[in-house]
């Protein structure tokens, strides 16, 4: 049933943003150059994003320091919910190469179901290692990564933050608060194909590709404004509006194809506040230009700023029964919250759909806007 494992142990799996933003200092740095345009100054943004690199990178080992420490801890975690006759959080997942491992503590899990012998659980133990050293394998791969594209990754975003393409805006205040956007929150759930990962590194290259496409194409066309550097920029931007439809209608099939199971694996998320935070925060920082297309595909318009949500009455109504349970966690309020969160998803997954047609239609429209705007 549907509250079978509202309240299930956390899975040491936890999104990271396809987009991530920029730090305060790194915006700061930009500001400086763009009211002072020289080498002293360029030289301020390239230490402000050699700072926040080396952030990231010092994150990535002590995430990796601290999963490998919970080992035995999180396995022990997932047997305990094998023996209450329950499979673990992270068997919802899709699409990170650990299909196999998963599969295996699956059929593992299913044989101790039938006969929960102390050879059938030593099988579940051992597949849980399996899964569990592949996800440490993943997560060693994406650090080696981030080390070694450290310099080509720098050199990109230095040469795309200091063009007139980027502007950044400091410490400007977001119009909708953290109770305004659960609706949203669901949304971006549903748009990732509702899944939950650690990182999309496919989506990484997707969007370093379109903003150094873009970007080429801008500045040409500034340099040489033709017909022929027009039609470049315009056919860059179309495509990255194309490619952004693409990724969120395949992930609102994915959605509505995992039914109850997806709906029911982030409602287990919602009760935690700082799951809610984290999605406020990726929903409202400003982003680089192919995050803006996708928020305009996913969201209809840049969330950073001024925005206006969609369902903001009804994501009100539903913070409220959140703090209301989180108060008094009786049976009752459990029971109103989940069925207002059931109307709520059902309601944006069915809203999603409408908003992705009308999308569709209007694709060449909304590049055509971007165009212009780039143009200026």
């Amino acid at each position: 049933s549907k509250t079978d494992n509202m309240f299930a142990g956390e899975d040491p799996i936890t999104l990271e943003s396809e987009h991530p933003p920029l730090s305060e200092d790194t915006k700061k740095a930009i500001a400086v150059y763009k009211s002072n345009p020289c080498e002293q100054t360029k030289q301020g943004v390239l230490q402000a994003l050699n700072e926040a690199y080396d952030i990231v990178v010092q994150t990535k080992k002590e995430n990796l320091e601290k999963y490998t420490l919970d080992r035995e801890e999180r396995i022990d975690r997932w047997m305990h919910t094998i023996l209450s006759g329950k499979l673990p959080p992270f068997m919802s997942l899709e699409g990170d190469g650990k299909e196999e491992e998963r599969q295996a503590v699956e059929d593992a899990a299913n044989q101790y179901f039938e006969d929960p012998s102390e050879e059938k659980k030593a099988q579940v133990l051992e597949a849980f290692e399996r899964y569990y050293d592949a996800f440490l394998k993943e997560q060693e791969d994406h650090l080696a990564e981030t080390e070694e594209m450290r310099e080509e990754r720098i050199a990109d975003s230095l040469e795309y933050f200091i063009s007139d393409q980027f502007q950044p805006h400091i410490s400007q205040k977001n119009s909708a608060g953290l109770e305004d956007v659960l609706a949203e929150i669901i949304c971006n759930y549903i748009s990732m194909g509702a899944e939950i990962l650690p990182v999309n590194p496919e989506a990484r290259v997707t969007e370093r590709e379109f903003n150094t496409a873009i970007l080429e194409a801008q500045t040409a066309y500034l340099e040489t404004s033709s017909k022929e550097t027009e039609a470049v920029l315009r056919d860059a931007v179309t495509e990255a509006f194309q490619t952004a439809y693409d990724v969120r209608m395949e992930g609102w099939s994915n959605a509505e194809q995992k039914g109850d199971e997806a709906a029911e694996a982030l409602l287990h998320k919602m009760t935690d506040a700082s799951f809610l935070e984290n999605q406020y925060i990726e929903l409202t920082e400003q982003r680089n230009l192919y995050g803006r297309i996708d928020r305009i595909i996913t969201f209809g318009s840049n969330t950073y700023g001024n925005w206006t949500p969609r369902m903001s009455t009804e994501s009100n109504e539903f913070a409220l029964l959140l703090e209301e349970y989180k108060v008094f966690p009786t049976a009752e309020n459990e029971q109103a919250l989940q069925e207002q969160f059931y109307d709520l998803y059902y309601d944006m997954l069915s809203l999603q759909k409408t908003h992705l047609d009308e999308v569709q239609l209007n694709l060449d429209l909304l590049a055509d806007q971007m165009v212009q705007e780039l143009q200026e």
